[in-house]
Order: C-alpha cells, then structure tokens, then sequence
C-alpha cells in the first residue's frame, strides 16, 4: 500500500517509515525495524538511529536533481 507523507507530499511505501524525499518519520512506530530482525519498533528519534550503521553496511545516500528538486535515494550495494 502507499501512504502519502505529511511533511512534502511524497507517496511511499506503507513498509517504509521515513519518507524517502524529504526522510520525515511517517509514523510513530517502525513497521518493519531492520535493527531488530523485522518486527515492529518504537525508537525515540525523529530519524532512524542506525541510518549510519545501516548505510555502511548496505548502500549509500545519492542526492538525484528532478524538477528542479533535491531528492535523496537510498543506492543498495549489489548483495546484502
């Protein structure tokens, strides 16, 4: 399903919790946690606290210019 981001309008995933356009937290608890193996968690911050952790292992933030607009992009390294 998708759901619409309150902050820039974006539509994203309903797995998601941090808008992939503008990264605003889309709700208070974390559908699908990769921190804790996939289960739904509450973390206190307005970002993912292991955003970091997570990139160094997995991908890299791009910023891509479209309609006159910086976006950011999660680019995923080839294998997990």
């Amino acid at each position: 399903m998708i759901k619409t981001c309150d902050s820039c309008g974006s539509e994203c995933l309903d797995i998601h919790n941090f808008c992939g356009n503008c990264g605003e937290k889309l709700a208070p608890i974390c559908p699908r946690c990769w921190r804790k193996d996939g289960q739904p968690f509450q973390c206190d911050g307005n970002s993912c606290p292991g955003d970091e952790e997570w990139l160094t292992k997995y991908g890299e933030v791009v910023l891509v210019n479209r309609d006159g607009r910086t976006h950011r992009h999660i680019k995923l390294k080839s294998k997990f």
